[in-house]
């Protein structure tokens, strides 16, 4: 499933933001028989769909305050949702799988190239390179076709 289908705004906006209750139960609805309709886990979403409250979501991934980070900038040039994420839909409970430290974040900014991908298939989480290509030459192109330079100075990140 994409990504952005529950996180409408990764494109356009800094915040990938949460979904309504309403686009949960589109897959998660118990009485059309949808995924996992019945589960104890989505209790909250059932009663945010019924009483038009807002579901108090367990925030997962969570950078420092003094961070900034943007996923339109990330998305739009090609850096895959799993590089940061993980591969959630593997994922029994999304779970905070990458270290989203600074010093990781950084490894990624000097060398980005296993996390780039076509701009079409960065939500994809199942993607994988066609044959005869690596991780690595993909990225590669990528990284000159969308002149993604990732800053290495201190404001990029801690404004």
């Amino acid at each position: 499933m994409d990504c952005a289908y529950c996180h409408q705004s990764v494109w356009d906006s800094p915040h990938a933001s949460v979904p309504a209750a309403q686009t949960c139960m589109n897959c998660h609805n118990p009485k059309k028989a949808n995924v996992k309709g019945a589960s104890p886990l989505l209790a909250p979403v059932r009663n945010s769909y019924d009483t038009g409250r807002p579901v108090e979501w367990k925030r997962v991934h969570k950078l420092p305050e003094y961070s900034y980070f943007n996923h339109a900038v990330h998305v739009n040039k090609g850096v895959s949702c799993v590089s940061c994420h993980g591969q959630v839909n593997e994922m029994p409970v999304v779970r905070h799988d990458k270290p989203l430290t600074m010093g990781w974040c950084l490894q990624c900014h000097a060398d980005p190239h296993a996390h780039l991908r076509d701009v079409k298939d960065v939500t994809n989480l199942s993607w994988k390179p066609p044959p005869g290509k690596t991780v690595n030459e993909i990225g590669a192109a990528i990284q000159k076709e969308l002149q993604v330079a990732p800053p290495m100075h201190c404001q990029a990140c801690h404004r």
